[in-house]
């Protein structure tokens, strides 16, 4: 067919070219996928006026064919600048500077397009933009005035109620008050509870930094996240330190003694002095945070005058810098309450030493912060003096005639504080009442030690009850079997009549046992004692605290009988909060209920005539952090002590007392100070014995040895013979015994690391291995997550378990330890990273944890290598962080043994980067190298965090490796249906524990359009050049013919060609679908 020919078929040509157009159009814009916009972000968070903000975002395209990046920007006038072209600075990082103008809020928002017309837009987020200092004027003048340093805060602010989850901005203006310029300035603020304790600071320069002109302003702020702060009243506090150097120059002293009396010199060294004046100085006194709580509940004789008549003063003692002081309290008519206190060094009280709440004591300079109302306690808290002054410093040189040359620089230091009170209150709404769990959070476990019985003596007088009268202690362990700190726990305890056999069995005095520990407050209500404990510090997992207060039974012996028996009931409650990030600062409330640890026989003490006994123990263990704590399979000291609470003298009555030994608890010895007392014990009990009764209100001293191999708490109950019965003492003595390791894990791993772990239980639990017996492992699928969760009902929480509590490892190679984590919270979790906290000098490598959800669980392997010279036995903690938030923390350990036939294996090559497409295969090659001592076996791959990307992979196995020898494994993996990107870890073993790891990252493609993109614009220049000849190569008539056709025939020309068109693409679509679309090869 010649030329011509093929120009008289033009018309079909140019309708295929026209239908192979619109097909190539449609099939791009189906098959093509819109970018992603990660990440955004801008800094600085506040701008001032007239300085640059930067704005940057994190843009990906799956099929690589991002044309552009933009930022629309809306001003705070109304103003919306479109399509600001961003700047790509690094890797799918784009990047904006805006000189920003507008005082108030602005926002923004990014968006991408492709070169196939697909765009994403970003959500609008907010920027401020701020006037940090006004301009001012100047105006010289021309006469000299003295110089005169000044600083204020001129604006200070803070809501004056917060909401308990909300985040808040602080904000404060310093000012230059003074006539001369400021070189230095710098702020502080802090947020003090209502006890003055610290809870929240800030520092930092401020804007502008450093120098501060006349009458100019700086400004700093701060953000504060409330998010678990309990509710409240607080105080927060704002101080600026400034200073300057305002003038220097020369000055000549006819003698060294005009200048030697006027200012304060050093000694004169080589002709050479140095002098100090002081021009000008005013001191204040601000408060600390040095809080000292005192108890004050024992009746003084103490007046002062303006007292109330009819009331008592209070006294109690305390220890300040080594010395002992003594405070009290005074109910003053001007108040009508107690409100007055008093500190001194001995008992005769001066108007100096006393004053009113919220003044200070000016002879010891404390403020007396809080007085309780019932005048029991008291609370101070120590000021500190801060002066403003101006000095005269004078670098000196004396000649032989007494003429004194002198370099002199003046400068000026003050500080200026300001406080502003506000209230953190509860968010608007109704909130059910929180159920704590120690699966979740904190969970303490309150355990009463009480004597099941007491006696009292004939001689009781109400009068003198401590010297005359039987009396006994009442212990509470606050026992935390949670997961994360129990913060400000107080606890609550209440004594009542059960029942009475006679008119009145009220208890007749009652006091606590002080503690530096809590804070202890008894308040008597008609026939019934309310006793609350304060505690200060957090209780951590694990942790305990003992609260510990005395009482005096009933004085009417008649109410002591065996029939008809009289009894106080006891009751106990506490409050705590969950400080951490999933607490979020909600209290909750636990009670002294629990079937095990609170039997209703451990709450009641019967008044009975009958030789009671209490009993205290004291645990004396090398390196133990509390009274009731030691170590395993470490030898232990028990101190057992017995107090007599038999309220009558000494009989020669015998008595046996039992102790049941818990599981693994071996006694070694046992021994009692008095030949009258005597021990002995078997593996299942310690007994302890009296050939007399001792007096009541004293004590028989005993002591055993033990050695305990499990971990937990123990309870050792006490059974004695009584009078033909047994008393019980239930549910027992508190013991906790704790891991040896942990004794000094603070040696071996970064300071300030909580150890968490699950209650060890007081038998040891078997552990399976976990083995890999499949090459090829199946990924579970992908479940979307709802999306329409309100936020309050979210809980995002993990825990994780090492698969394996102990393993051995080898000097200096990486040892695996495999870690199980579940979620356990009710919302999926992403992004986790397994870290573990190793000594200084070790290696290590983490584990990521990309999606997880709900009730699920997953394994991941971390690595760990200690260094040649390390040997022996670590604790290794693993905590899981998301972002800042640490969500769990467990550990394992590690027995370091010398490397001997050292077995190494080194992933040699393999791709960091595998891109597959949808739903295809790929299998690619890894090499791996011995590069130990002795032959490996049984070598096998595996790969983490793969799960979102695809649905399963297979190893091939090496079945031996021989030094320096060189294999292949085959790694075949099957892709998902959704495009996506995941960071896996590929890890190899073998049969002798040699392990090698390498990082992955594995990228799944969007399917491919029909026509491939690499020739997209190569077809579109062909069909525009066939689209050329055609038109070119119509002749004159037929042109002439066309120009003849009216609209309308055109119109229908026009869509009868789409038609044909969409029934050829559609045609085309089938066949491809039948047949098979365009398979395409891996890229590595």
């Amino acid at each position: 067919m010649n030329l011509g020919e093929i120009f008289r078929e033009k018309k079909k040509l140019y309708l295929f070219i026209y239908i192979s157009f619109i097909i190539f159009s449609i099939t791009t814009l189906v098959y093509s996928a819109k970018p992603s916009i990660n990440e955004v972000w801008h800094f600085p968070y506040l701008t001032e006026v007239n300085t640059n903000v930067t704005f940057r975002a994190n843009v990906t395209d799956p099929d690589n064919d991002l044309w552009n990046v933009f930022i629309d920007i809306e001003l705070c006038n109304g103003t919306t600048l479109y399509n600001l072209s961003m700047y790509n600075i690094s890797q799918d990082i784009y990047e904006y500077i805006f000189n920003a103008t507008c005082r108030g809020t602005n926002r923004y928002r990014i968006h991408a397009i492709d070169l196939t017309f697909n765009e994403t837009f970003s959500n609008w987020t907010d920027f401020f933009v701020v006037k940090t200092w006004p301009e001012s004027g100047r105006v010289l003048i021309n006469v000299y005035v003295l110089a005169r340093c000044c600083g204020e805060i001129s604006y200070f602010f803070i809501p004056k109620e917060i909401l308990q989850n909300q985040t808040t901005m602080i904000m404060m203006v310093f000012r230059n008050c003074g006539n001369i310029g400021l070189d230095y300035h710098y702020n502080y603020i802090t947020i003090i509870n209502s006890n003055g304790s610290e809870i929240a600071s800030w520092s930092g320069p401020g804007i502008p930094a450093g120098a501060v002109d006349i009458s100019e302003e700086s400004f700093f702020w701060a953000i504060w996240y409330v998010d678990g702060t309990p509710l409240g009243n607080y105080t927060a506090i704002g101080e600026v330190e400034y200073s300057s150097t305002y003038e220097e120059g020369n000055i000549t002293f006819g003698n060294f003694s005009e200048l030697n009396e006027s200012a304060n010199c050093s000694g004169i060294i080589n002709s050479r002095v140095n002098c100090t004046k002081i021009d000008y100085m005013y001191c204040s006194l601000y408060p600390t945070t040095n809080i000292i709580f005192v108890n004050t509940t024992t009746v003084s004789n103490a007046t002062v005058p303006g007292m109330n008549n009819n009331t008592v003063a209070y006294t109690g003692t305390t220890n300040i810098d080594g010395s002992l002081y003594y405070a009290y309290t005074f109910n003053m008519s001007s108040c009508d309450e107690y409100c007055y206190a008093c500190l001194s060094n001995d008992t005769n009280l001066t108007s100096d030493e006393c004053n009113y709440e919220d003044y200070v004591i000016s002879s010891l300079e404390y403020e007396v912060f809080r007085v309780d109302e019932f005048g029991q306690n008291v609370t101070f808290r120590e000021m500190t003096e801060s002066c403003d002054y101006t000095i005269t410093s004078y670098e000196c040189y004396i000649h032989l005639n007494g003429t004194t040359e002198c370099n002199y620089t003046k400068y000026c230091y003050g500080k200026v504080r300001t406080e502003v009170p506000f209230e953190i209150v509860k968010q608007v709404g109704v909130e059910p009442t929180p159920t704590p769990s120690p699966i979740f959070g904190p969970y303490p476990v309150i355990i009463r030690e009480m004597p099941p019985q007491i006696n009292q003596e004939q001689t009781c007088d109400p009068s003198d009850p401590w010297n005359t009268c039987t009396y006994t202690e009442n212990r509470l362990i606050i026992l935390n079997v949670g997961i994360v700190n129990a913060s400000n726990v107080t606890v609550y305890d209440n004594a009542t009549i059960g029942h009475c056999s006679i008119e009145n069995c009220s208890i007749i005095a009652y006091r606590c046992v002080n503690s530096s520990e809590y804070n202890c407050l008894i308040t008597r209500n008609g026939n019934s004692l309310n006793v609350k404990f304060e505690i200060f510090d957090d209780i951590p997992p694990n942790g305990y605290k003992i609260l510990e207060y005395e009482l005096v039974p009933a004085f009417n012996t008649s109410a002591y009988a065996s029939a008809n028996i009289s009894y106080y009931q006891f009751n106990a409650s506490a409050t705590f909060y969950d400080m951490s990030e999933r607490g979020n600062g909600t209290m909750y409330r636990v009670y002294e209920n629990d079937p095990y640890y609170n039997p209703p026989e451990s709450k009641v003490m019967e008044l009975r005539n009958v030789s009671a006994f209490n009993y205290e123990l004291d645990v004396r263990s090398n390196g133990s952090i509390g009274r009731r704590d030691f170590f395993t399979t470490e030898e232990t000291l028990f101190n057992f002590t017995i107090f007599s609470i038999t309220g009558t003298g000494q009989t020669n009555n015998p008595w046996t007392a039992t102790i049941a030994l818990p599981y693994r608890w071996n006694i070694t010895s046992c021994a009692c100070e008095d030949i009258n007392y005597g021990c002995s014990y078997t593996d299942t009990e310690l007994t302890y014995t009296g050939i007399i009764t001792p007096a009541t209100m004293t004590t028989v001293k005993c002591n055993f040895t033990a050695i305990v191999t499990t971990e937990g708490f123990f309870l050792l109950p006490v059974n004695k013979t009584l009078d033909g019965e047994y008393e019980r003492y239930i549910p027992g003595l508190f013991t906790i015994n704790r891991a040896l390791i942990t004794r000094n894990i603070t040696q071996n791993i970064t300071q300030n690391i909580t150890i968490q772990q699950p209650l060890p239980m007081p038998f040891p639990m078997p552990i399976e291995r976990e083995k890999e017996v499949e090459k090829e492992v199946q990924v579970p699928m992908e479940i979307e997550v709802p999306k329409n969760v309100t936020v309050p009902e979210l809980e995002m929480a993990i825990n994780i378990e090492p698969i394996e509590r102990e393993i051995n490892g080898t000097q200096g190679v990486f040892i695996p330890a495999i870690f199980n984590i579940t979620n356990i919270g009710n919302v999926p979790v992403d992004n986790v990273t397994l870290i573990p906290i190793v000594p200084e000098g070790w290696e290590f490598k983490t584990a990521l944890v990309s999606f997880l959800d709900v009730g699920n669980s997953t394994n991941r392997t971390i690595f760990v290598k200690p260094p040649y010279n390390a040997e022996g036995k670590y604790a290794i903690p693993v905590k899981a962080v998301r972002g800042n938030l640490t969500m769990d923390i467990d550990y394992f350990w590690l027995n370091i043994i010398k490397e001997v036939n050292i077995s190494v294996l080194e992933i040699l090559e393999y791709p960091s980067v595998i891109y597959i497409q949808v739903n295809s295969n790929a299998t690619v090659p890894i090499l791996l190298r011995n590069i130990g001592k002795i032959r490996l076996h049984d070598i096998t791959g595996r790969l983490e965090n793969a799960e979102l990307c695809i649905d399963h992979y297979s190893f091939s196995s090496i079945k031996f490796l021989d030094p320096e020898q060189i294999k292949t494994s085959h790694l075949s993996i099957r892709a998902k249906g959704k495009p996506n990107r995941c960071k896996t870890t590929m890890i190899f073993g073998s049969r002798e524990e040699a392990y090698a790891f390498a990082d992955v990252t594995i990228v799944v493609m969007p399917p491919p359009s029909l026509i491939p993109p690499i020739t997209k614009l190569n077809m579109l220049l062909v069909l525009l050049i066939f689209i050329a000849i055609l038109m070119a190569s119509r002749s004159g008539g037929e042109r002439v013919e066309e120009r003849r056709m009216t609209r309308g025939q055109k119109a229908i020309r026009i869509i009868l060609y789409f038609i044909v068109s969409i029934i050829i693409f559609v045609m085309i679509y089938i066949l491809f679908s039948i047949f098979g679309f365009p398979e395409f090869n891996i890229r590595i």
